[in-house]
C-alpha cells in the first residue's frame, strides 16, 4: 500500500515551508546503548521484570558470528527537538523497527548488522504484556503515557576484509568501554500540532487550512517553538521506524534527544479542531494569558464560524489581489519577451539570408573547382604529349650529334649509321672516349694524293713535268721512308718506357685495339 506525502496547506507555502515540509519527514532520535545485558545496572536489574529478563536472555543467542546488543529506540514523549511521538502512533509502529539494517553515523554504505526484534516496554522495564495480548485479541488497548519500544540488534563479528574486521572490532569495543549511542531514524507521513498553555494544559490541535499557520513557528522549521505564550510542537503521525545508527557518545548532554523527565501527557490532553481566533492567533485570556478553554462548545462555535468567514474574506481578497498582480507581471513579461521574439525573429531572418548567400557562393566555388579540375587534367596530358616530343626530339638530335662526332673521326656515312645502335647505352664521355679512338687510328687520306688523281691526265701529257715530279717524288719518298723509319723507332722506345711507367697506357692501347677489332674491323 502507497503511503500519500505530507500535504502542505496554502499557509505554509506562503510561509516558504512547502520545501522542507516535504523533504524534512525524517528525524533521528538518540539514545544509550548497552552489551549483552541491556541497560543492566543492578538497579535496572532490580526492577526490571522477569519476563522481559526471560526475553531478553533468548534472544541473546550465543553465536560466534553475532554479537547482541540492546538499546531503547524511542520513548512516547515530547523531546528536547519539539516532536511528540504519541502514545498510540508509536504503539501502531512497534513492530516496525524489526529486520532494518543498523549502520555507522547513519551511512548506509557502512552496514554493520540488524535489528532482530522489538518489544514495548513500560516504564519500569516491563513487558506490556496484557496490552500486546489485547492488541492480539482485537481487544481495545489501554496504553500509559509512558512506555519505550526496546530493540535487539546484531552486530556481525566475522568478516572476511581485515578492514571490516578491524571496524567491527573497534565499535564492539567502544559500546562496550560506554562511548557509543544508538540514533533511531524514523520516517512520519503527517502531522498535528501538540500545544501546551502556560498553566500546563495540553492540546492536540489537528494541522489544516485554518490551523497550518502554526507551521512557521515550529522549532524543526526554524520557528522559536512558541506562539503567544504557548508552546508549539510537532505531533507525528503515520510513523515508520527505518533503522539505527551507531553514533559517538554526546559530549553535550543536551545534544541527548530522549529526555524521560519531560513526558507530555495524554491522558487528559484536549483534542480540538481549532483553538486560534482573530488575526490567526491562539484565543488569549488578557488576564492570566492562557487558552479559553470553554467547556460550552456551542457558544464557541458561533465566534469561531465568525471568525473563519472573516478569515476567508480576507483570504479571498489577498488571493484577488494576488491574482491581479500575477495577471501584471504576467503581461510584463509578455511585452518584454515580445520584444525579444521580435529581436530574435530578426537575426533569424539575417542568418537565413547570410546562409543562402552563402550556400549560393559555395555552390559556385564549386563549380569553379570542378572546371578547375578538367583544365588541370587536359593541361596534364598535353604537358605528358610535349614532354614524349621533347624526349622524341632530344634522342634524334642526340643520334645527329653522335652520327656527326664518328664521321668527322675517320667512318663512313653507313658505318656510323650501323654504329650509333651499339654505341646508345654509352654515355656522353663513353661515346667521347670512343671518338677520340676512332680518330687516332683512321688513317687519313692526304689532300695531295687526291689532287693527283684529279689532275692524272694533264700529268700524263707534259712529260718533263712527269719527270721531274717523279724524281721529285722518289726524293720525297726516300726522305718520308727515313723520317717515317726514325719515327717508327722513337715511337717504340716511347711506349717501351711509357707502357713500363704509366698503366694508361696500357688502357688506352686496350681501348685501341678494340676500337680497330670491334668499330674499323681492321682484322
Amino acid at each position: 500500500m502507497s503511503i500519500k506525502p505530507i500535504t502542505v496547506y496554502a499557509a505554509e507555502k506562503e510561509a516558504g515551508l512547502e520545501h522542507k515540509i516535504r523533504s524534512q519527514s525524517s528525524i533521528a532520535f538518540t539514545a544509550p546503548v548497552a552489551s549483552h545485558d541491556p541497560m543492566w545496572s543492578d538497579e535496572a536489574k532490580a526492577t526490571a521484570s522477569q519476563a522481559l529478563i526471560d526475553e531478553l536472555t533468548e534472544a541473546n543467542v550465543d553465536d560466534p558470528d553475532v554479537h547482541h546488543v540492546f538499546s531503547i529506540l524511542v520513548s512516547t514523549v515530547w523531546n528536547k527537538n519539539d516532536d511528540v511521538f504519541d502514545k498510540d502512533e508509536v504503539w501502531a509502529a512497534r513492530n516496525t523497527p524489526r529486520f532494518k539494517p543498523t549502520n555507522i553515523e547513519h551511512d548506509e554504505k557502512q552496514i554493520v548488522g540488524g535489528i532482530t526484534s522489538s518489544w514495548p516496554i513500560n516504564a519500569d522495564l516491563s513487558l506490556m504484556t496484557e496490552e500486546t495480548e489485547a492488541a492480539a485479541n482485537d481487544e481495545p488497548v489501554e496504553l500509559p503515557d509512558l512506555y519505550h519500544l526496546l530493540v535487539a540488534s546484531v552486530i556481525y563479528k566475522q568478516w572476511q576484509d581485515p578492514e571490516l574486521q578491524a571496524r567491527a572490532t573497534e565499535l564492539i569495543q567502544a559500546i562496550d568501554d560506554g562511548n557509543k549511542f544508538v540514533s533511531m531514524e524514523c520516517i512520519f507521513h503527517g502531522f498535528d500540532f501538540g500545544v501546551v498553555a502556560p498553566d500546563g494544559q495540553n492540546h492536540i490541535l489537528a494541522r489544516s487550512e485554518d490551523t497550518a499557520f502554526l507551521s512557521q513557528h515550529l522549532r524543526a522549521y526554524g520557528g522559536t517553538g512558541t506562539f503567544q505564550g504557548h508552546k508549539i510542537g510537532r505531533v507525528l503521525r503515520n510513523i515508520t521506524f527505518s533503522g539505527k545508527g551507531f553514533v559517538d557518545k554526546p559530549a553535550n548532554p543536551d545534544s541527548i534527544i530522549f529526555d524521560r523527565n519531560h513526558i507530555f501527557s495524554f491522558a487528559n490532553v484536549s483534542k480540538d479542531e481549532s483553538l486560534f481566533l482573530n488575526e490567526n492567533g491562539v484565543n488569549t485570556d488578557t488576564e492570566d494569558n492562557s487558552f479559553e478553554c470553554n467547556t460550552n462548545k456551542e457558544s464557541m462555535m458561533s465566534d469561531q464560524n465568525d471568525q473563519i468567514k472573516e478569515l476567508k474574506e480576507t483570504l479571498a481578497t489577498l488571493t484577488e489581489e494576488n491574482k491581479e498582480l500575477n495577471n501584471k507581471l504576467a503581461a510584463a513579461n509578455v511585452s518584454q519577451f515580445e520584444d525579444k521574439i521580435v529581436a530574435l525573429e530578426a537575426d533569424v531572418v539575417e542568418l537565413t539570408e547570410a546562409k543562402t548567400d552563402l550556400e549560393g557562393k559555395l555552390t559556385e566555388a564549386n563549380t569553379t573547382v570542378e572546371g578547375l579540375k578538367s583544365d588541370l587534367s587536359t593541361t596534364a596530358t598535353e604537358l605528358n604529349e610535349i614532354q614524349a616530343n621533347f624526349e622524341k626530339m632530344r634522342k634524334e638530335e642526340k643520334k645527329k650529334k653522335r652520327h656527326a662526332s664518328l664521321v668527322e673521326a675517320g667512318l663512313s656515312a653507313d658505318e656510323a649509321d650501323a654504329k650509333l645502335e651499339a654505341f646508345e647505352s654509352l654515355n656522353d664521355e663513353q661515346f667521347d672516349a670512343i671518338v677520340q679512338t676512332v680518330s687516332e687510328l683512321k688513317p687519313v687520306v692526304a689532300s695531295d694524293d687526291v689532287a693527283d688523281e684529279e689532275h692524272a691526265d694533264e700529268a700524263a701529257a707534259d712529260t718533263d713535268e712527269v719527270v721531274e715530279d717523279a724524281e721529285a717524288s722518289e726524293e720525297a719518298d726516300s726522305s718520308e721512308v727515313v723520317e717515317s723509319d726514325s719515327v717508327d723507332a722513337d715511337t717504340s722506345m716511347a711506349s717501351t718506357d711509357d707502357s713500363e711507367e704509366d698503366e694508361l697506357s696500357t688502357a688506352r692501347a686496350g681501348l685501341s685495339q678494340w676500337v680497330e677489332d670491334v668499330v674499323l674491323k681492321s682484322k
